[in-house]
């Protein structure tokens, strides 16, 4: 699973970085202290949701964790990715990437799309639908 992950992980970071605009005004030519891009896993107990922040600002959110539901008030996207966002001092997500409608991956997302402005929503399970 973890090997799956970060397969998926490493894949849409490729695939999504020609697209981030700073990206051409030379992502890389920046400071090399500031070359890092940090993954953050974030625990959203069962279910998956990561932050992947790039040196020139751009950020990516994959999945959200669960949400409310009728055998569960727990919400992931509300209890934890929003708090860890704002913690990390996210003011926007340039990508929120849904990999697949299980709930406890999508769930929490509505909470995060409530809080947060985002740029591009990328919903994997639906190709050429892009979207809710």
């Amino acid at each position: 699973m973890i090997n799956r992950m970060l397969s998926l992980l490493l894949a849409v970071a490729v695939a999504l970085l020609p697209f981030c605009p700073a990206h051409a005004a030379g992502l890389y030519n920046q400071n090399k202290n500031n070359d890092i891009v940090r993954v953050s896993f974030i625990d959203v107990r069962q279910g998956d949701s990561i932050l992947m922040e790039f040196p020139n600002g751009v950020n990516i959110l994959i999945d959200g964790g669960k949400g409310y539901s009728s055998y569960s008030s727990f919400n992931a996207g509300l209890e934890r990715v929003v708090p860890y966002l704002k913690k990390r001092g996210v003011g926007k997500l340039d990508y929120v990437v849904m990999t697949h409608t299980d709930f406890d991956h999508i769930g929490g997302i509505v909470s995060v799309l409530d809080k947060f402005p985002v740029d591009h929503l990328i919903d994997t399970a639906f190709p050429g639908i892009g979207g809710f």
